[in-house]
């Protein structure tokens, strides 16, 4: 990305996973530069953002105030930001609204039917890879398939519900009890769970999938209809 200073540029910039989520991915960012507290980390890349409040935001897994410094801090093209959110979904089958922090409307709004609210993880696949995947933030998904396990949302040791992504959160620890959620235990799907889980999980990768189109401008104009993107 051009036009950038020595100093407005992280140190170190991991480049995502290809089915990383874009709120673990900043808490992995920020844990690779050091920072000790999440809610400065978001005050840098996010300076018009009222209160540390606004951190919550970002558990939808959608782009907000324009990006704010993401992609200066990280010289990551938008292509690459937007492959971390659900917005290949979202811009399927409507125009994606702008979320700035005056909306009085944040991106749960749109996405409460979608997006899980709060975490979910595999400890197996964390501790082959430990980023959290896009995929494990979807409501309907309940089990990792590749280690045939239920997804995780509670921590065995405190109790709590699995937190996004909070003002003290660190990379894949528990924000109540810092505890590292690779160490959860693993508990079994069963294999109607799992049978269904395929199926599901198969249609999301498909509507996460960016290249993929629903349709095309000139099919819906052959057909006489109006483009399904709806106004916001």
């Amino acid at each position: 990305m051009a036009n950038s200073w020595f100093f407005d540029v992280y140190p170190n910039r991991p480049q995502p996973f290809a089915d990383e989520c874009l709120s673990g991915y900043l808490l992995r960012l920020a844990a690779a530069n050091g920072v000790m507290r999440f809610q400065d980390f978001i005050v840098d890349l996010f300076p018009m953002w009222p209160s540390s409040q606004r951190i919550n935001t970002l558990r939808w897994e959608y782009p907000v105030d324009e990006w704010g410094r993401i992609p200066l801090r990280t010289q990551l093209p938008l292509t690459t930001l937007s492959g971390l959110t659900v917005v290949p979904w979202l811009q399927k089958f409507r125009s994606l609204p702008t979320v700035t922090y005056k909306n009085r409307l944040g991106p749960g709004h749109i996405l409460h039917g979608l997006v899980q609210p709060q975490l979910q993880i595999c400890p197996l696949c964390l501790q082959s890879q430990p980023y959290v995947r896009l995929m494990w933030r979807l409501k309907k998904i309940c089990v990792c398939l590749d280690h045939a396990c239920l997804l995780r949302d509670h921590f065995h040791r405190c109790g709590t519900r699995l937190s996004v992504v909070s003002p003290t959160n660190r990379h894949l620890h528990c924000v109540h009890c810092d505890a590292d959620l690779r160490t959860l235990p693993v508990v079994s799907a069963s294999s109607d769970v799992l049978a269904k889980q395929r199926n599901l999980q198969s249609e999301f990768r498909f509507l996460l999938e960016p290249s993929v189109a629903l349709t095309t401008d000139s099919q819906w104009a052959a057909g006489g209809r109006e483009n399904p993107t709806l106004s916001q």
